[in-house]
């Protein structure tokens, strides 16, 4: 059976628009999208996930997760002016790390990743040697710049990252930095870089990709939610078995569903809409320093609109955790969103769906559309995340609630996901017979770390 076609909304509201004419030419490019098995097991208390892997030996999509290198001696001060994290404390003599985003100058985020200082590994210095993998790969000509001139990686998704490179690629002018994609064991075999996720405690000896001494390698504490992963960059080997204890191994879907039961996105598919959503809304002011948003700093790409959403202190909407379920009663459960395997339910594609209250009155322009009380993201089975109006899902005043930091706070009920699945579907996709109308029931959940302390302090 074919992957089912995504055709996006202003496309879909020409194909539908009764016309005399012929089909309209579609505005925008259709693509495929599919979606991960769901994990038939409650989730891991341990895993290990390569995401340099590719989703499977035969797609052609990227990987999850994959590499840019900014090497030479301006690469630190380029850095500095691009990102939302200061980066001259991460110049250290050891491996150091830092969550970042990447907008644009009207303050939006468009990428986001882990900025790591590679100077200090021991395995890229004996890895690369005289030759800079920012100037010509590893088995390449001679780089220009060596091992003592400051080398970056920026992590971000596989799906994104030639466009951050163009983008980094706009503002590089006559600074004496080389930025060029890091190759992957997807790419490379034996010369490139992985990245390794690890949650539960410290993977064994060996047990990444055949590399034995994990301490020298790049690593990045992973802490956007309490304990959320460990991070490590390490040599590209031959493709090894990622184990995750006993017979069982972690998959990708397994890392997404421990991403979504804490309420984090990645880039590019769940930074949505794309290039309107701002920083607060994706909780970089919420994540402890060195990561997410530094307001110490000198300017960087979309500082001004990004100091000033802070200070003003009002943000609206959030991306937080969500509960599906089948029926309309989502009884709340102490501590969070719950992931159910056995619970069957059609996910719409990302970005796709609406979240709206069944007893809403409000309606906009006039013309009978309930108003949105959100935008449903991505999600595993039962469970997944949500960018979501504050107010409208939560009530007036859900800031001055300090009680529940440390427990956390459920959504008000009588929500649902909406959203519209063509119908026939004819050879490329082609919407024939109009559309149905899909819902999901849904409540949010709002973490204790989002709310304020006694002090007035949001965050951890």
């Amino acid at each position: 059976m074919p992957s089912p076609t995504y055709i996006c909304p202003p496309c879909r509201r020409l194909l539908l628009t009764p016309s005399t004419a012929t089909t309209p030419r579609l505005l925008h490019k259709r693509f495929s999208h599919t979606h991960l098995p769901a994990p038939t097991s409650p989730p891991l208390q341990f895993g290990l996930v390569n995401l340099s892997l590719p989703l499977s030996p035969t797609t052609i999509r990227p990987q999850p997760r994959t590499l840019l290198s900014l090497h030479g001696p301006d690469a630190t001060k380029f850095l500095q002016a691009v990102t939302t994290i200061d980066i001259p404390p991460l110049t250290t003599t050891t491996p150091a790390s830092a969550y970042s985003g990447f907008l644009n100058a009207q303050g939006r985020l468009l990428w986001e990743g882990f900025v790591y200082n590679v100077n200090g590994s021991k395995a890229w210095r004996e890895r690369v040697g005289g030759v800079s993998v920012g100037a010509g790969g590893v088995g390449g000509a001679r780089g220009k710049w060596g091992v003592d001139d400051p080398c970056w990686f920026v992590e971000t998704s596989g799906e994104g990252a030639e466009g951050l490179k163009r983008w980094l690629g706009r503002y590089v002018l006559r600074s004496k930095v080389t930025i060029t994609p890091v190759p992957t064991v997807g790419e490379a075999g034996e010369g490139g870089w992985d990245i390794w996720a690890a949650w539960g405690g410290t993977p064994a000896e060996g047990s990444l990709g055949g590399v034995e001494n994990i301490e020298s390698t790049p690593t990045a504490n992973d802490n956007r939610a309490p304990g959320l992963f460990t991070r490590y960059l390490l040599p590209t080997r031959l493709p090894a078995d990622i184990p995750e204890g006993g017979d069982r191994k972690a998959t990708l879907s397994d890392y997404n569903l421990r991403r979504y039961l804490h309420g984090i996105a990645e880039s590019p598919p769940e930074l949505t809409p794309p290039e309107r959503s701002l920083p607060h809304e994706y909780n970089l002011d919420l994540y402890p320093p060195p990561h997410g948003l530094s307001f110490r700093k000198g300017c960087y790409v979309g500082q001004e609109l990004t100091v000033r959403t802070q200070h003003r202190g009002v943000v609206r909407k959030r991306v937080i955790p969500v509960q599906l379920s089948p029926g309309p009663a989502i009884p709340p459960t102490y501590g969070g969103v719950v992931y159910d395997p056995t619970v069957q339910l059609d996910i719409p594609p990302p970005g796709e769906a609406e979240i709206v209250s069944c007893h809403s009155q409000v309606h906009e322009g006039g013309v009978g559309r309930v108003r949105s009380a959100g935008r449903f993201i991505a999600g595993v089975g039962n469970v997944g995340i949500a960018l979501v109006r504050l107010e409208s899902v939560f009530g007036q005043g859900w800031e001055g609630d300090v009680g529940t930091r440390e427990g956390g706070r459920w959504g008000g009920e009588g929500f649902k996901v909406v959203w519209e699945e063509g119908m026939g579907g004819g050879e490329g996709g082609e919407v024939e017979g109009g559309v149905r109308r899909r819902e999901v029931d849904v409540r949010a959940w709002m973490p204790g770390w989002h709310f304020r302390d006694a002090a007035g302090e949001r965050g951890r």
